[in-house]
């Protein structure tokens, strides 16, 4: 089922960071950052996706507003994707195993580390999930690292 935004919980246990999901999903990509000047401390991607380059400079474009801000067209698009990724989930089921936690740091089977992690330093971070039934996304602190 496609849920937008998916529940999550988080776990911070000294150094050790757990997301607990509401509902098993399939991810796609996770991404952590430190909130102050987003610095990605930690990134995983499903390894079937693969960057694209064109003559030796990774190809990317995107746009973001403020969801109140979209353009109509757009806001429309992104309804009608969430539409068909509901019927292709519907069909064909998930393409990844589902799963209803991650750990900051260990990429499950099947996916890779763009950005290995490298550990947690006190302050604040966010992470955001996109899985194949919607995306999650939270906000914690590290407050003191073992």
């Amino acid at each position: 089922m496609f849920i937008d935004p998916i529940g999550i919980e988080v776990d911070v246990e000294g150094n050790a960071v757990t997301f607990t999901f509401a509902s098993p999903i399939s991810i796609l990509t996770a991404v952590v950052s430190q909130t102050s000047g987003d610095h990605v401390v930690w990134q995983i991607i499903a390894e079937e996706f693969q960057p694209i380059s064109e003559q030796g400079w990774e190809v990317s474009s995107s746009r973001v507003w403020p969801a109140e801000e979209a353009p109509p067209q757009i806001v429309e698009l992104l309804q009608a994707t969430a539409r068909r990724t509901q019927k292709e989930l519907d069909v064909r089921g998930p393409r990844k195993p589902l799963t209803r936690m991650l750990r900051c740091g260990q990429a499950p089977p099947g996916y890779r580390s763009e950005v290995p992690f490298a550990g947690f330093q006190p302050g604040s971070y966010n992470a955001i999930i996109f899985a194949e039934q919607g995306h999650a996304t939270a906000t914690f602190e590290i407050t003191a690292v073992a």
